[in-house]
Formats: C-alpha cells, sequence, structure tokens
C-alpha cells in the first residue's frame, strides 16, 4: 500500500505489492495461530525445541470465527475479545451529529511482538556477505501481508556504521530493514528501551533505512520537526491509521534532546494521538513498550495507564511490548488493550518453558459507526513460535506447548483484576 502522510509531513513510500521483490512461502494457518518474538539479554544456552472494506469479499485471517478465538479463548476470559459493546459508542464521540447515510467501511490490522536481533540471530541470518532475515520471519507473512494494515516493534537500532552487536547494546544490520518491507509490516515502533544503543546516530540510521524500504515508523525521530509531524498511514480501502509509540525507559541512556525518542506519558500519548487525527488518521494505535520482564500479569501500572490513556478518547488500541512473554487481552471505556505480544524474533531458548520464544500475531477488526469513528469489533490472537535450533518463526496449532502457554497467559486477565 502507499504509505500517504499528512500535508506537513509529505514522504511517499512504495507500495506494499511494489516493496515485495519476490514470492514468500505461503504457510497454512494451522487453527489459528501465528506470533513473535523478543527479549533484551541474549540466551546462549542449547536448543532443545519441545516433542476492508469489501463487503462482498471477507478477508479471513487464520480460522474461522468460530475455533480458536472466538471458542477457545472469548469463553474463557474476561473481557471478552469481542467488543463489550459493539453497539456503544466509543468515549470521546460527538454523538450530535451524524454524517449522511454512506456504506459503513471495515478494516483489518495486525500487530506483532518485539523483534530483537541477537547475535546468534545475526549469525542464522548470515547469507554471503550479508544478511537475509527473511526466511526466519516468512512464517508469519501469510498473516501479516492479509491484512489492511500490519504493525511491527522494532526494538533495536539498525547499525549506523556496519559494525553488528547483540546485548546488551545492540546494533541490527541494515538487511533486517529489507526484510521487515518484504514480509509485509506497514508501519514499525521504534520506541523502547534499546532506541538509544547506539546514539542519536543509530536513530537516524534505523529510520533512514525504514524510509528506504518504504515502511513508516513512529517514536523516535532524526530533528525537531519530524518528531511534531504526526505518522498516518492511508490504507489500501482508503482508512487512514494514525501510529503512535512510547517507551518507559532507555536503559539510562540520556537523549541528546527531548524530541529524540517518546517516553512513556499518558498526556503526551492523547497529544500525539490527537495530532494524528487532525492530520486525517481515523483510527490510532498506540505501540507502548512497558511492563516487567518475564511476568505475564500486566502490573498495576500498566493497567493504570491503558485506563489513563483509552479513556481520553484518542487512541483505540494499544499493543504492548517490552515483557518477552504473552500477556492478556483487555478493555477500557470499550477500547482493546493487549498488554504484551511476546517476541516475534530473539535467541531465548532457555526461557522457552515460560513462553519466551512464544509470540502472538493480533489480528484486530474494525469497523466504522454512523458518527464517522471507528470500533475495535474482534481480537484473533495467532499463536506463533520460533524454533529455538532455526530461529524460524511459524504458527503452531493448538497441540503445541506453545499455544497452550500463550491460551493460559491470555486468560491471565482473571487473575490480575
Amino acid at each position: 500500500m502507499k504509505h500517504q502522510c499528512p500535508a506537513v509531513r509529505p514522504r511517499e513510500f512504495r507500495s506494499r505489492e511494489s516493496r515485495t521483490g519476490r514470492a514468500l512461502p505461503v504457510l497454512a494457518l494451522l487453527v489459528g495461530t501465528a506470533a513473535l518474538v523478543g527479549c533484551t539479554r541474549e540466551d546462549t544456552s542449547t536448543a532443545h525445541p519441545p516433542g476492508s472494506d469489501r463487503p462482498a469479499e471477507t478477508r479471513t485471517v487464520g480460522p474461522p470465527a468460530d475455533t480458536f478465538a472466538a471458542d477457545r479463548f472469548a469463553a474463557d476470559t474476561s473481557p471478552p475479545l469481542t467488543s463489550p459493546d459493539h453497539r456503544s459508542t466509543p468515549a470521546g464521540t460527538d454523538t450530535t451529529t451524524t454524517r449522511p447515510v454512506r456504506p459503513l467501511r471495515r478494516v483489518t490490522l495486525a500487530a506483532t511482538g518485539d523483534i530483537l536481533v541477537h547475535s546468534r540471530v545475526a549469525e542464522m541470518a548470515r547469507s554471503g556477505d550479508g544478511y537475509d532475515f527473511t526466511p526466519l520471519l516468512a512464517g508469519v507473512a501469510p498473516l501479516v501481508s492479509a491484512v489492511d494494515l500490519a504493525v511491527c516493534h522494532l526494538e533495536v537500532p539498525i547499525t549506523p556504521d556496519g559494525r553488528v552487536t547483540g546485548y546488551p547494546t545492540f546494533s541490527a544490520p541494515t538487511e533486517l530493514a529489507d526484510a521487515i518491507s518484504e514480509v509485509g509490516w506497514d508501519t514499525c515502533s521504534t520506541a523502547s528501551n534499546h532506541s538509544l544503543d547506539r546514539g542519536p546516530a543509530g536513530v537516524t540510521a534505523t529510520l533512514d533505512h525504514l524510509d528506504r524500504v518504504g515502511v513508516a515508523h513512529a517514536g523516535t525521530a532524526r530533528s525537531p520537526s519530524e518528531a511534531g509531524r504526526p505518522t498516518v498511514i492511508r490504507t489500501p480501502s482508503g482508512v487512514s491509521v494514525g501510529h503512535v509509540s512510547a517507551t518507559y525507559g532507555l536503559n539510562g541512556f540520556r537523549p541528546d534532546a527531548p524530541w529524540r525518542v517518546d517516553l512513556l506519558d499518558p498526556a503526551l500519548i492523547t497529544s500525539r494521538a490527537r495530532a494524528a487525527r487532525s492530520a486525517g488518521a481515523e483510527i490510532v494505535v498506540a505501540s507502548i513498550h512497558w511492563g516487567e520482564e518475564y511476568r505475564p500479569e500486566p502490573t498495576e501500572q500498566q493497567k493504570s495507564l491503558a485506563r489513563e490513556i483509552l479513556s481520553a478518547g484518542e487512541v483505540d488500541l494499544i499493543v504492548g511490548h517490552h515483557a518477552h512473554v504473552v500477556q492478556p487481552l483487555g478493555w477500557f471505556s470499550g477500547r482493546p488493550v493487549a498488554y504484551g505480544l511476546g517476541n516475534l524474533l530473539a535467541n531465548m531458548p532457555s526461557k522457552t518453558g515460560i513462553g519466551a520464544m512464544d509470540g502472538v500475531v493480533l489480528e484486530i477488526r474494525l469497523e466504522e459507526i454512523p458518527t464517522g469513528r471507528f470500533r475495535v469489533t474482534e481480537l484473533r490472537p495467532h499463536v506463533t513460535f520460533t524454533d529455538p535450533n532455526t530461529l524460524q518463526v511459524r504458527p503452531v496449532d493448538e497441540d503445541h506447548p506453545a499455544y497452550v502457554r500463550t491460551s493460559r497467559h491470555l486468560r491471565a486477565w482473571k487473575a490480575s483484576e
């Protein structure tokens, strides 16, 4: 798709079709599965893997609604994965006027977890004199390419000088940006605790390479003017989506300027979201780097922040990162929060048992309501697992341990409330 920014931010991005340089292997989805991987500290232990807007054409990502999402989670999760009141009006909506009657639009999004290039991840991506991360990520391509807009979380900076490093200060090969584009992501959040691992030069290199491959970004900036310009992506169906991103901290690094990385502040996120709406966004997604590592339940701070951000009425949904394990799904003011999507790509085989090689590709379905605003109507978590031997991400079925672990983590909302 063409990434069309508001008039104040004229940048052209190649369409999804033109960005795809080669055909990717299509992996059959198994009972609604797929996801991602991430974490900070590299695990060097030995791996031991276990035993649109088209009423006439409905896009189907994963299994039919009566399998994985609707029955297995909606019946056991509180609140349900479907919107608590599909007919109600989102908070902050002006109900005094309505637009002229016209067909109401639908849009599907997908959000994925942390992309964290440990040293072994880079080694597995080695190809000739360079790197190719596409084989590691291709397993989720059918999911991220099937929706109208796919959102990734790029937790690490891209190298500004050719030096590739892993934990504790990351610096990923430039070819990572090519794989992100080729597999099908349209925008990436770049605000994380590792954003400044390579300093301002790393921020610049990361955004330069995402620009080069036609992928939008949010959360970090190369200049004050860029920091003030909202990221708004126009989907092929004509719906404009705003993307904002923020992080709880920077691992002790001090930014050279306050605008370099957006830090987690509900007022700032609301302001960024409002600016995106002023620039034409009809939906706003917030990617937030927060929580405690390896904790499947959201912290009280996460819940408090989610409530404050969503109740302000400018952000339509929150997708969370940093915990490196899947966390539950919840609702505030009729709007969903996915506290943690797990890891999309990382090297943590010794933590397989607690879910550090598991992830979720979260499919989000939204429908327009008569006021012109959009409302989330369904969340479909597709479970994935990263093979500790090959580091290839693949969807898994209900018999896989990752599926069982993720099911348990998604249901943890009951215990956490």
